[in-house]
């Protein structure tokens, strides 16, 4: 992305967010246990997913939050849902955004990862990694 950025003489000013976001997004819905959510991240090789109910995103978990709430708390996955392990708020930025600003929410909040949204549904996330 940024070789084609740089070949247009684009100013970095004029960079928007949805262009540098990861897609396709793996989402789980908030019921399913957490062995579930190991899998998915397995099957997609992706280090978190975004939890969703009817599709609104409302938190997501990292590899992190599967050590600090699973393994460090000696929970069974299989009998822990989504919704008990998910960190919240979700932080999103609009796809519109400047991508400079939305590095800087990143930075502020202390957040590796930002939700992307276009009309308020996500497209996509944008990663420090």
């Amino acid at each position: 992305m940024l070789n084609d950025i740089w070949k247009r003489g684009m100013d970095i000013h004029e960079i928007t967010s949805g262009p540098a976001a990861r897609t396709p997004i793996v989402k789980v819905s908030s019921s399913v246990i957490a062995s579930e959510v190991i899998d998915s991240m397995l099957e997609n090789n992706v280090s978190s997913v975004v939890v969703t109910e009817n599709d609104n995103p409302i938190g997501i978990i990292t590899e992190r939050d599967l050590l600090e709430k699973i393994l460090k708390r000696r929970k069974d996955p299989a009998r822990t849902y989504a919704k008990d392990i998910m960190s919240i708020p979700i932080i999103a930025a609009d796809s519109d955004q400047p991508l400079t600003k939305a590095l800087q929410t990143m930075r502020i909040t202390g957040m590796k990862k930002l939700a992307i949204l276009r009309n308020g549904k996500l497209v996509g996330m944008l990663t420090m990694k």
